[in-house]
């Protein structure tokens, strides 16, 4: 199909912006986080235009700057623990499956530091 030839879909596009700001408002519910009037309005077929972009944090004026190559310090510290669900995660599709398990994969499920395989880095 090009984008010169009518589409063949039977939802309107009112119908599938609806139905994306629905699933948009349980996602956020879910999540405990807030939903704009606008994205409501949109869920229920009001006409809505939504707020212009805002741009992302910015570093403050100032700040240091930093290169590819340093090490950021502002990443979230969450990350062993994510690390350590993913290990969990692996060991038990990996057993279920009869394969063996690598003992760094372990290590990482518990919290140990590890180095994986050269080939994984």
């Amino acid at each position: 199909m090009t984008t010169t030839e009518e589409r063949k879909s039977a939802a309107s596009r009112p119908e599938v912006a609806a139905a994306a700001a629905r699933a948009s408002i349980a996602i956020r519910e879910r999540s405990g986080r807030e939903v704009p009037q606008w994205i409501r309005d949109a869920a229920e077929g009001r006409p809505t235009t939504p707020p212009a972009e805002q741009p992302g944090p910015r570093r403050p004026a100032g700040g240091p700057e930093i290169t590819t190559t340093e090490k950021r310090t502002d990443r979230p510290a969450g990350r062993p623990l994510v690390a350590a669900a993913a290990a969990r995660a692996s060991i038990a599709l990996r057993e279920r499956t009869g394969r063996d398990v690598p003992q760094w994969i372990r290590d990482t499920a518990e919290g140990r530091p590890t180095t994986p395989p050269a080939g994984l880095s």
